[in-house]
């Protein structure tokens, strides 16, 4: 009997010794029964508690980084007196710190045979700094083998000055280790089969959730075999994967991963490249590129070794199914090339150094197609020479074809696949078949052989010319079509350059602008307007234009690249000399919008004027043009949207600090006021909200130098301009 009950007291003791672990932190009380947090008395602000995330079930320990006068922060986190055994002396634990930058903070597990409360009597085990750690939870591992035997505490201590947090999860006295090395053996659409490396187990549980979820810590299978077989997914989803061993009948190891895979395709799947380099030769700083199919990202691509490239990456994409490649800036975006291509080095987008696409925009979207090519299509279409029924387009064949059809749709509508011109010869080739005034897209395909067609071309987008010229003036443009440019607006280049002009939202105040992103190679882009008819103009005559540019990189000290307007009475046969660039302008402030205004008058009585801005320039700065404005000198400015010309009244005229505006518009809007000098320096801009029907705006304490001013208006389909006088 006594025997019996001496076993039972060493059982009972043993149990009590490991009572306390494994510890997750998700009880209601904090710190858990029998630990204790304490700190050195410097920095009495912060101390341990629970937070999340965790890296399983709810709660982590955390402790906060805190700024100290003098000296250094340390906060103490001191478990329960517990005995490592030879079956279980190595203390494990999940870690995390949340800051990228190193902040210098320090972590320490100590122990201590002596007291709980006393740092003198803890010695240092393990030492850690920030770089250890990282954003998400790793697991780490502290070896007790010396303590075998002996009752101990453990401290985790963190030191910081204004530093970084620690946060802890899962601590375990593992009795046996836990598996590794997992491998998937086979993968299909509804899971895989694992298999993994444990010399000492002989049953596992585990459990699999949808990559990003937070583990419950409860196995969703449990005492299984090596190799498991998983049933339970979805095609093309990522799951997450967590194992621990079973040790004995009650005890477990620590838990392994997250090992993370994505379920396969439904179907058929194929690879799909991406070829990335880097005009400066270092690597995309932090820039990316996102594959996403059906909903679910492939993957993050980006260059992260220093270097010109091209460096290539594979991803395999599901068959007939729809994927979006999606951009994230870094900080140098304007040094990343990109291309994307499939395995018969079909080119489906590609974007030169200075024309990458916006922050988090989807900036291409394809379709997949794993049928094996024999003959490729042509890529580089390109067009030029645009008529008001058509224009001139050229491409560079992949298979030496001599035959072609060609697709041309109006923008807005779908291709259908079938050629609108076939079995032509010529490349480049003159398309004679489309209206003025309209955007078409261009599909061609190469005909290798008889019964051999390519697949279809990426589109190229142009607009036909307009065919009644613009003749009734005050004439505005803000350019707020999305992406393209406004009906009867081109444009085109002169050389080799891919980048053209194009709309976008300003960034800073997201008004719709135009603009044309700089290169690193030779470009002489070409932004020209509708024609306009002054025939009938007898009065003077003016062109004013807001833009944007860096001084730097357009002036002094660089002079890389000009702006400039040049204007034709030909219908483009030939051009004037520049009649205006940025040089006019004097020093100015990068990037900080500017009025231009330039004197048309000479030009009155033609009946079709072309007015072009022409970017040309290598490795310069992108330049930005907004509010386009022609008006003549015929007396009362009238708003070009009122059908009534209702007149733009403001009052009054002379004024001194304060004035009052009356004007008609037909539509609702959005709009901006601007007031500037009579040398088309932009002085102030003012959002304004305008109403259907009669609007009027009073502006108070106005502090402008006597002197006159060009007050205007400008909303979707008009602007009104008015001179005022400051007394």
């Amino acid at each position: 009997m006594r025997k019996i009950l001496f076993s039972a007291i060493i059982i009972f003791m043993q149990i009590a010794l490991f009572a306390q672990f494994p510890e997750s932190f998700d009880g209601n009380v904090f710190p858990p029964a029998g630990w204790r947090v304490f700190d050195n008395d410097n920095g009495t602000e912060q101390s341990w508690r629970r937070s999340d995330p965790a890296y399983m079930g709810q709660q982590a320990a955390f402790i906060r980084w805190e700024n100290v006068p003098d000296g250094q922060a340390e906060d103490w986190l001191v478990t329960p007196r517990f005995t490592p055994t030879q079956q279980a002396h190595i203390l494990s634990f999940y870690e995390k710190d949340n800051y990228a930058i190193d902040y210098a903070s320090v972590y320490t597990v100590r122990v201590s045979t002596a007291s709980a409360n006393n740092p003198a009597d803890f010695v240092v085990l393990d030492q850690q700094n920030e770089l250890d750690l990282g954003l998400s939870y790793k697991f780490h591992e502290v070896d007790l083998s010396d303590y075998i035997g002996q009752q101990i505490y453990i401290a985790f201590v963190m030191s910081n000055d204004d530093g970084d947090d620690w946060m802890i999860d899962e601590i375990h006295l593992a009795p046996c280790s836990r598996p590794q090395n997992m491998e998937i053996l086979e993968l299909f659409a509804e899971g895989a089969v694992f298999s993994w490396e444990d010399e000492q187990s002989n049953t596992w549980d585990i459990d699999i959730v949808e990559s990003g979820q937070t583990p419950s810590g409860v196995p969703a299978f449990s005492s299984i075999q090596n190799p498991f077989t998983w049933t339970g997914g979805q095609a093309l989803t990522h799951y997450d994967v967590y194992l621990r061993a079973n040790c004995s009948a009650n005890t477990k190891s620590n838990w392994f991963g997250p090992f993370s895979f994505y379920t396969a395709c439904s179907n058929s799947s194929c690879d799909y490249k991406l070829v990335l380099a880097d005009s400066y030769g270092d690597d995309w700083n932090g820039a990316s590129i996102e594959v996403i199919q059906d909903g679910v990202s492939m993957g993050y691509f980006t260059q992260h070794e220093a270097g010109f490239g091209p460096y290539e990456y594979t991803v395999s994409l599901c068959d007939s199914m729809q994927f979006e490649l999606v951009w994230h800036a870094g900080n140098w975006d304007s040094e990343c090339i990109f291309s994307f291509r499939d395995d018969y080095d079909q080119e489906y987008f590609s974007f030169t150094a200075g024309n990458f696409p916006q922050n988090n925009a989807i900036f291409f979207t394809g379709k997949t197609d794993c049928s094996p090519v024999t003959c490729r299509f042509p890529t580089q279409l390109s067009t030029s020479e645009y008529t008001e029924n058509g224009a001139k387009i050229s491409w560079i064949e992949k298979d030496n074809a001599t035959r072609w059809d060609i697709e041309f749709v109006a923008e807005g509508q779908e291709p259908s696949g079938i050629p609108t011109v076939n079995d032509i010869d010529q490349n480049p080739y003159i398309w004679t078949g489309g209206q003025s005034g309209t955007y078409y897209r261009a599909f061609i395909r190469s005909t290798c052989n008889d019964q051999d067609h390519s697949r279809w071309s990426q589109p190229t987008i142009f607009a036909t010319r307009c065919n009644e010229a613009v003749g009734v003036f005050p004439y505005s443009q803000g350019f707020t079509s999305d992406y393209l440019l406004p009906i009867c607006w081109i444009s085109e280049t002169r050389n080799q350059s891919t980048g053209m002009w194009q709309t976008t939202l300003d960034n800073y105040s997201e008004e719709p602008i135009v603009y044309c992103k700089h290169e690193n190679d030779q470009q002489d882009v070409w932004l020209i307007s509708p024609p306009l008819d002054f025939s009938g103009v007898n009065t003077e005559l003016t062109l004013t234009f807001d833009w944007k540019m860096s001084y730097y990189w357009m002036v002094y000290p660089y002079d890389k690249g000009d702006l400039s307007v040049k204007i034709s009475i030909d219908n483009g046969e030939s051009w004037s000399p520049a009649i205006w660039t940025e040089k006019e302008a004097g020093f100015f402030e990068s990037f900080e919008w500017k009025n231009a205004r330039i004197d048309l008058t000479e030009f009155t009585g033609y009946p079709s004027v072309w007015i072009a801005f022409q970017y040309k320039a290598k490795d310069a700065a992108t330049v930005y043009l907004d509010n386009f404005l022609i008006e003549d000198g015929s007396g009362g400015i009238t708003s070009v949207i009122d059908n009534e010309k209702q007149k733009f009244m403001v009052f009054p005229n002379p004024f001194r600090d304060s004035f009052e505006m009356i004007f008609s518009s037909d539509q609702a809007a959005s709009g901006k006021l601007n007031i500037s000098d009579l040398n088309g320096r932009l002085i102030a801009v003012q959002p304004v909200e305008i109403n259907e029907g009669i609007n009027q705006i009073s502006l108070h304490n106005i502090d402008l130098e006597p002197g006159m001013y060009l007050l205007s208006i400008g909303m979707p389909g008009g602007v009104l301009t008015q001179k005022m006088i400051r007394q």
